[in-house]
């Protein structure tokens, strides 16, 4: 039995989260603890998991990723956490490939090789990078499972759809921002972690695999409006003051563009919905003191730019480089 308690946030998806719990239940070498956060579900997500032998923390609404997974790691004990999507689902033996690799890595966390299940054999995450934007790219996605996503390595940013983080680490950065709630979330997450010089590592050998977007739905106003709101209040928590006019030009192109991938898919109002709201609160994040780390940020955004120049794909990503020729750090 290893030393992680898994931590799966719910709502309203019963039958997918019995799935994950049966793919936990299943592992080569089962966890101490499991601990499903339910917010506010109404179809028998809270039964289902009880059934499934999980202890259940519930909430009587929807009060978001974030807080659903600080409340959790609040009440573990485990050296490990893993951090798990509901639609998600771990081959038998990742639990335990994760596990060692973070030891042999003396890695702050460790996530697997996450595959799609629709499309099948195509890859749904390696690993997160951050753009100068204040956008990031999930590496490998929509890619087959080739070279340089079949070696481990370490990394700077990892989605949270299937992550092992060390519970020291994840309380003395005093957890997920709950203001960011769900989507960007793990971004800022790891943007901490590098400043506090705390890294990761992709282990390929373990796999998982993600169906996406199962709660709100691929590229639904919530999401758009989410990402949207986030990836403005990263930059006005995190980039430097003052921000510079290159930073700014990057940051203003980078989710602009973005903008325009929204208004392609009927959602241009929501991404506004989102710029606007986070405007409102530009100034009270910007008098926040920065986040004191041991790495320089610049460091930071320039390894992680240089990285998405090799390996990203598709227009949004043409035209940002064209665009943003230097990036913005």
């Amino acid at each position: 039995m290893l030393d992680v308690s898994v931590v799966i946030p719910n709502f309203n998806r019963a039958s997918l989260l019995e799935r994950a719990l049966k793919s936990v239940s299943n592992q080569t070498h089962p966890p101490k603890d499991v601990v499903v956060v339910d917010n506010g579900s109404t179809d028998g997500s809270v039964e289902c998991a009880t059934r499934c032998g999980a202890r259940v923390i519930r909430f009587e609404e929807n009060l978001g990723f974030s807080r659903a997974v600080n409340e959790a790691v609040k009440q573990c004990t485990t050296h490990y956490i893993l951090v798990l999507n509901n639609d998600a689902v771990l081959a038998p033996e990742c639990l335990a490939r994760l596990y060692e690799t973070a030891g042999d890595y003396g890695a702050g966390f460790a996530t697997p090789m996450v595959m799609s299940e629709a499309p099948s054999g195509l890859l749904d995450a390696a690993w997160d990078l951050l753009a100068s934007s204040g956008c990031a790219l999930r590496a490998g996605h929509g890619r087959r499972p080739k070279d340089p996503f079949l070696a481990a390595r370490p990394i700077t940013f990892a989605p949270f759809t299937a992550i092992l983080i060390s519970r020291a680490l994840f309380r003395r950065l005093g957890g997920l921002n709950e203001e960011f709630g769900t989507y960007m979330e793990d971004v800022e997450f790891c943007l901490r972690c590098a400043m506090a010089d705390e890294s990761g590592v992709y282990e390929p050998l373990a796999r998982a695999t993600h169906l996406g977007s199962a709660t709100d739905g691929a590229w639904s106003r919530r999401m758009v409006y989410q990402i949207s709101r986030n990836q403005l209040l990263l930059v006005a928590l995190h980039w430097p003051r003052p921000l510079g006019l290159r930073l700014a030009w990057t940051v203003f192109i980078g989710q602009s563009l973005w903008g325009l991938l929204a208004l392609r898919h009927g959602c241009f109002f929501a991404w506004l919905r989102g710029k606007r709201d986070a405007y409102a609160h530009w100034d009270q994040f910007r008098k926040r003191p920065p986040c004191a780390g041991s790495r320089e940020f610049y460091s930071i955004l320039q390894e992680s730019d240089l990285a998405i120049r090799r390996l990203s794909r598709g227009a949004y990503w043409r035209i940002y480089r064209l665009l943003t020729p230097s990036g913005g750090a």
